[in-house]
């Protein structure tokens, strides 16, 4: 077979598609992209997530009734489907219902009206594709479909296609599966239009067709299947669920589509190579006493600040205090060795980041053969990855010189970088392709400072942002076959197996933006979603909630936009009065009546506030508040109450006639610690990509449509 590439694609950033984060992944209805041989595209970095909910208010002054949660770290939300309000279900009843009706009168009067028909572009074929010598890849029954689809109650009753993988020899594959829309309409484009695949009996992946469109090649297989199995059989369901609202929209309609499967296929491989493998760190292996164990047992790596991501086993690494080190050199000062790092890079910033070094501590020293892997900004816009050497013979200062592996690495994509000292030539590999050959003077020393990693020395950090899987240092030049080996290992180890997402990590992945509708970084620490159409659903138990923000501390701000509650007062009659509660002046009851009540516009009592009203104290939580904190929390699912956390609320006061300034600066004069608030109208303003007063209110942000559509007060 002929060599296949090793480059894993880069993931493509989903548009406008709604996310199910489960417990130990996340997937996406996912408008894919063909396959490309791009940086490796990673699981992503560790921040473990937190999360914080509030339910969305558009009218300012007038506080409506939400749900707001916040999430622990170390916790991933469980995949479940999208499920609507139970009175929605049975609106969606009495529709399909009512067009059953209508299509049978149709018919009566002789016309025809079928929903859908689904045609293959490859008509009777049955191998489809032969990536090498050894795999076929079959269509049981043949690839051609020509069948009409109506509403139905299970996918069995829909189209149901079989294919399988074979293969004559023990090897293992990476399988992928993919949809191409060569003819959607517009009319299909509806979340009960849907399609599930499965491995044998388990599911693989899930989606419906609402946000492809026609040209699309939508990937099926997030992740890739990983198996080393002779023969793997899949199954793909393509159905209209007809327990869901099914618009007539979707009759007549022809849907036209390619169903393609890519394979990979490596030798297998059972480990690293052990000849001359002086340092092997790997993130299978946890820390312990704020060491990161060297598999070989030669040397200790003292850890500070440095964190363990236990779900996608990587040491995660800060920008400011995060670094180890050895306390000893480990790459030799002359002679063949081999350096290889599997790491993710971080947020992209103006400095440099030493991945790796050997450096003499203190501030003037500028010892000849100073070496490190390296990332920096060098144009502005671009980020190159490169190794740095002074070069000399002895230990005097020499003359600098950088050996470029990629002059432009993207945030938050995984690199598999391998530096090869053989005689007189420095070879660089990036995932596994070979980028650079230079010549070296085998006279030229490589400092024999300490080993260190994530910084450059004690005085000049130039910390690492980003998360590292592996790191092996070789006292010889590996071959071409030994450094592919050991890639290969890699991949396994950390790529190819099941990609676990904490939410926070899956978002910077797919959904950050600088342009467009999405998620944006509004403080160095702090995301937004804003825009009008943005991908930030998730499913908690059987309710869908939409993420407001991604706060400093990792939490994430939700609003639940299901199951939303009815009214509810702000304050029932008799909550709180003047009396008990200096600062409401006009909380009771206006005499003789008993339904003219002013109530208090105070969210909540005065010990529970990390900043006091300005005048007077308030006796009781407002009844709002005591309800969400009270009887919703407590009928919030397992699933939830495991992971919310108390936090920080702004409670702050604002005016209808108040900027955006005037908003963003009121809103933090009070704050409030609980579970479960209220959106803040920062909050609503700050969802938009333009900056809105209070008096330019619309519909141009999701956050503002929801309170409008979405959200029962």
């Amino acid at each position: 077979m002929g060599k296949q590439k090793k480059d894993l694609p880069k993931k493509p950033a989903k548009k406008n598609t709604k996310t199910t984060i489960s417990k130990n992944k996340a997937s996406t209805k996912n408008k894919g992209a063909s396959k490309t041989n791009k940086p490796l595209a990673p699981s992503k970095s560790n921040n473990k997530t937190k999360v914080s909910d509030k339910t969305t208010n558009k009218k300012i002054n007038k506080p409506k009734q939400v749900n707001i949660t916040k999430v622990t770290k170390n916790n991933n939300l469980p995949k479940k489907e999208r499920t609507l309000p139970s009175n929605k279900i049975r609106i969606n009843k009495v529709v399909i219902v009512l067009l059953t009706i209508f299509l049978v009168l149709i018919c009566m009067i002789g016309a025809t009206m079928a929903w859908f028909t689904w045609n293959t572009s490859q008509e009777n074929t049955t191998t489809i594709v032969t990536p090498t010598d050894s795999i076929d890849i079959t269509y049981v029954g043949g690839s051609d479909i020509n069948q009409e689809l109506n509403p139905t109650a299970t996918k069995e009753e829909g189209i149901v296609k079989e294919f399988g993988i074979t293969r004559s020899r023990h090897t293992h594959l990476y399988i992928d599966v993919y949809l191409k829309m060569n003819n959607l309409p517009d009319g299909l484009k509806d979340v009960s239009f849907k399609w599930e695949l499965y491995q044998e009996s388990a599911l693989i992946n899930q989606g419906d067709f609402s946000t492809y469109n026609q040209g699309d090649d939508v990937k099926l297989t997030v992740p890739s299947v990983s198996t080393s199995l002779t023969e793997v059989n899949f199954t793909l369901y393509i159905w209209i669920d007809g327990n869901m609202e099914n618009p007539l929209t979707m009759s007549k309609q022809n849907f036209n589509f390619e169903l393609r499967v890519d394979v990979i296929e490596q030798p297998l491989v059972e480990n690293y190579i052990q000849a001359g493998l002086l340092l092997d760190l790997q993130g299978l292996t946890p820390i312990n006493n704020n060491t990161w164990p060297d598999n070989q047992g030669n040397y200790n790596i003292e850890l500070t600040d440095v964190t363990y991501n236990s779900i996608n086993q990587r040491y995660r690494f800060n920008l400011t205090s995060s670094y180890g080190t050895a306390n000893t050199p480990i790459i030799p000062s002359t002679g063949d060795f081999s350096l290889e790092v599997f790491f993710i890079s971080g947020a992209n910033t103006i400095k440099d980041q030493a991945i790796v070094s050997q450096k003499i501590n203190g501030t003037d020293i500028k010892e000849g053969g100073r070496f490190k892997l390296n990332i920096k900004n060098t144009t502005g816009t671009k980020y190159e990855l490169f190794t740095f050497l002074n070069v000399n013979t002895n230990a005097n200062n020499g003359t600098n010189v950088t050996y470029t592996i990629n002059n432009n690495i993207s945030p938050y994509t995984a690199y598999h970088v391998q530096v090869v000292r053989k005689g007189d030539k420095i070879i660089q590999y990036l995932n596994n392709e070979k980028v650079s050959e230079n010549t070296l003077s085998t006279n030229s020393i490589i400092s024999q400072a300490d080993f260190n990693i994530g910084r450059w020395n004690d005085i000049d950090a130039q910390a690492f942002e980003g998360e590292i899987y592996a790191i092996r240092v070789y006292n010889k030049a590996l071959t071409a076959r030994e450094l592919e080996n050991n890639y290969n290992v890699d991949l396994i180890n950390y790529l190819h197996r099941e990609e676990r997402y904490y939410i926070k990590d899956y978002l910077l992945l797919n959904e950050l933006r600088t342009t467009n509708d999405g998620l944006y970084l509004e403080t160095p620490d702090r995301y937004v979603f804003k825009g009008k159409t943005v991908n930030n659903y998730i499913n908690i138990g059987d309710d869908t909630w939409r993420i407001i923000s991604i706060e400093p501390d990792d939490t994430l701000k939700i609003i639940r936009v299901t199951n939303t509650l009815s009214s509810i007062a702000y304050d029932a009659s008799g909550n709180r009065t003047s009396q008990a509660s200096s600062y409401c002046l006009n909380a009771s009851n206006k005499p003789p009546q008993t339904t003219d009540y002013y109530g208090c516009n105070a969210w909540s009592s005065t010990p529970l506030l990390t900043t006091n009203y300005s005048s007077g104290n308030v006796a009781n939580d407002s009844s709002l508040n005591a309800t969400l904190n009270g009887s919703v929390y407590q009928n919030f699912p397992n699933e939830l109450t495991n992971i919310l956390v108390s936090h920080s609320y702004d409670i702050g006061f604002v005016d209808t006639g108040d900027t955006y300034t005037d908003v963003k600066t009121k809103t933090t004069t009070n704050t409030w610690i609980g579970k479960v608030g209220l959106p803040t109208a920062y909050d609503v303003l700050n969802s938009y990509k333009v900056q809105y007063d209070i008096s330019a209110f619309n519909t141009d942000s999701w956050l503002a449509n929801l309170s409008d559509n979405e959200v029962t007060i």
